[in-house]
């Protein structure tokens, strides 16, 4: 069994493994600055801009056939059955200098402008069957991976952050039983009992996801130039055309799912998400008195919180340039509610629509379609 030294811990080159039903906990969007995790925080390393390079890094090695990957999506379809797709994502290696520094990369499949033009009009498609006005969702998807729905992001400050919340959400038996056993001896009139519910919420929002604990193999290039093969825990990455840190977007859509979940059917399930998120930070800022703008929204999902949004903001001049007026209220539809719908049905719809407009590449098809 090769090992390799990543993120400043040993972890074992493993296997993964799978379960059925959709569960569905309150949201919690990523806060701009993620509490403190109760374990000590793996060091991170550099990494290469996302989505920005001129050269394409994309190799036939990366375009390995689906069954030859190494981890697989469980759902449940209209029907219950089970579903089982690969990981879409995007390759990952990290390159170790003499001083032991790492530096990640993402091993990039061949992405065109032709591939690139698809995926905003499935950008369009899924957030106009939602009735959300598509231009913010494309924005963000712009923004974060150039319209590339199988990106890996693995920028500092997407480790750190992804890292930070894997494991202040990672489930604890005992962290669980002791806060139990705390609730039971306190009373809802005490302050400490409504805390402890709080943490255990968070605890246990991935107590049932087989996941949790598994990693993505990655190319591990050594200070001497020589490659073996490595791995690395599969949350401290952002995944996905808009970068979802996993820890805070999985649960949106399944608390059970993989954090590749976000990749699937060239991000279906990634739009499907943002435009959730988004009706979630309108709601939040509109709570909080800040209005459910474009820019309020914009700035809730960019930046971790709703705020007042100056005249001088990036994102206004960016939403001029598509034709909307950051200060109207963000058009997010109530279509296909995220409480309440059946994800196994809202994919089939999504899928079905994709695949006739011709807008899912063959890796992004489901079988047969």
């Amino acid at each position: 069994m090769s090992r390799v030294i990543v993120l400043g811990c040993i972890f074992a080159v493993v296997a993964c493994s799978p379960r059925d039903t959709i569960d569905e906990p309150p949201v919690e969007l990523e806060p701009s600055a993620p509490g403190a995790p109760a374990a000590e925080r793996p060091r991170s390393a550099a990494a290469v801009d996302r989505g920005t390079e001129a050269t394409e890094r994309g190799t036939e090695a990366t375009e390995r056939d689906a069954t030859e990957r190494d981890a697989e999506v469980v759902l449940a379809d209209a029907s219950g059955r089970i579903v089982r797709t690969p990981n879409r994502c995007e390759g990952l290696q990290v390159q170790i200098d003499e001083e032991g520094r790492h530096r990640y990369k993402r091993v990039r499949r061949p992405w065109t402008e032709a591939d690139r033009t698809r995926f905003a009009e499935l950008v369009t498609l899924v957030a106009k069957e939602m009735d959300a006005d598509p231009r913010l969702i494309r924005a963000w998807a712009m923004r974060e991976s150039t319209y590339r729905p199988h990106a890996m992001h693995v920028l500092n400050p997407d480790i750190e952050a992804a890292t930070a919340a894997w494991q202040r959400f990672h489930y604890s038996p005992a962290e669980e039983a002791q806060l139990q056993a705390l609730m039971e001896r306190v009373t809802a009139q005490d302050p400490e009992y409504w805390q402890a519910k709080a943490r255990l919420h968070q605890v246990q929002t991935f107590r049932d996801n087989p996941y949790l604990d598994d990693v993505v193999m990655l190319e591990v290039i050594a200070p001497d130039g020589s490659v073996s093969e490595g791995s690395e825990p599969a949350w401290a990455f952002g995944y996905g055309p808009f970068g979802f840190n996993p820890a805070y977007f999985v649960p949106v859509w399944d608390s059970r799912a993989p954090p590749w979940v976000f990749c699937d059917d060239d991000g279906l399930v990634a739009i499907i998400t943002a435009v959730w998120a988004a009706r979630t930070a309108q709601r939040e800022c509109d709570a909080q008195g800040f209005g459910g703008s474009y820019a309020s929204v914009n700035r809730r999902f960019s930046q971790g919180h709703c705020g007042e949004v100056g005249e001088r903001a990036s994102f206004r001049a960016r939403a001029h340039r598509m034709g909307l007026d950051p200060d109207a209220r963000a058009k997010l539809g109530r279509k296909w509610p995220r409480r309440g719908t059946d994800r196994g049905e809202l994919l089939r719809v999504m899928r079905h629509k994709a695949v006739a407009a011709g807008l899912l590449t063959a890796r992004g098809r489901p079988p047969g379609a």
